[in-house]
C-alpha cells in the first residue's frame, strides 16, 4: 500500500481519533504540534503518571500524526530523510516508513524538586538493543501501548563520537527540531534545543543538559 496524505484523510483523522481511540481535546492538539498520534500523546499523559517519569521525545514531522500506526516508525538503520510534506520515507526498495519518535531522556520524580536519571541507552555500544533492566523492564510497559513504538535508547545517553545532537534555535522560520516533555502526565511542547535546555534547567538542574551552546553532545567532542 503506497501511503498517501490528501484532503479526505485530514478531515476524517481527528474525527476517526475521538470515535475510535476516546482522546481528549488536549490530545488532539499537541497532536497537531507534535505530529504524535494523538492517542499516543494520551498513552505517554498515563505512562508516565503511573511511573512517577519526566519523559522527552524529538517530533516526528508533522504531518507524521496521520500514518503514526499505518506504518512501521522508521527504524534506526533507516538513513533516508523522511519527506517534510507527509512524515513518510520511502527507501530505493519501495519500503515507506513514518517519522518516529526520537527518545531523548526519561527521569525518574523521587519527590520534592527531586529526579534521578534512568539511563536509556545500551551500556554496551557494541550490543545497541540490549539496554539496562530499568530501562528495559519501562520499554516493555510501555511499546505496546503505542501506535508508533520507539525504535531506539536515549539520545542524551548515547555516549558516542556519532551522536546527533540538537538544533538550538528555529532557522529561517523552520522548527527544525521540536520536542514533547512529559512531566508525570503533564505534557508540553518545545519549540527548540534552546528552549529544552530552559526545561531542563528549572526542572533538573544546569548540569542534566548533556549539550554545548552549539547543540553538540559533550560525548562528540572527544
Amino acid at each position: 500500500m503506497v501511503l498517501k496524505l490528501d484532503s479526505r484523510l485530514k478531515a476524517q483523522f481527528e474525527h476517526d481519533a475521538w470515535q475510535r481511540d476516546e482522546v481528549s481535546d488536549t490530545d488532539i492538539h499537541y497532536s497537531r504540534l507534535s505530529g504524535m498520534a494523538p492517542c499516543d500523546v494520551d498513552v505517554l499523559c498515563d505512562f508516565t503518571r503511573e511511573e512517577a517519569l519526566l519523559l522527552v521525545i524529538r517530533c516526528p514531522k508533522r504531518p507524521a500524526r496521520y500514518f503514526q500506526g499505518k506504518a512501521e516508525p522508521k527504524p534506526l538503520h533507516i538513513k533516508d530523510k523522511s519527506d517534510p510534506s507527509t512524515g513518510i520515507v520511502t527507501t530505493a526498495t519501495g519500503a515507506q516508513y513514518v517519522s518516529d519518535y526520537d527518545l531523548m531522556c526519561v527521569w525518574r520524580f523521587l519527590g520534592g524538586r527531586d529526579y534521578e536519571k534512568v539511563f536509556f541507552s545500551a551500556p554496551d555500544q557494541r550490543l545497541p538493543k540490549i539496554l539496562t533492566p530499568e530501562a528495559q523492564s519501562l520499554l516493555d510497559k510501555v511499546q505496546w501501548r503505542l501506535q508508533a513504538e520507539f525504535q531506539h535508547g536515549a539520545q542524551d545517553d548515547y555516549l558516542s563520537p556519532k551522536n546527533p545532537g540538537v538544533q538550538m534555535k528555529t532557522e529561517l522560520g523552520h522548527l527544525i527540531d521540536r520536542f514533547m516533555v512529559f512531566n508525570i502526565g503533564n505534557p508540553e511542547y518545545v519549540c527548540n534545543g534552546a528552549e529544552l535546555k530552559q526545561v531542563y534547567d528549572s526542572l533538573l538542574g544546569k548540569s542534566a543538559w548533556p549539550y554545548d551552546e552549539g547543540g553538540r553532545h559533550h560525548a562528540a567532542r572527544t
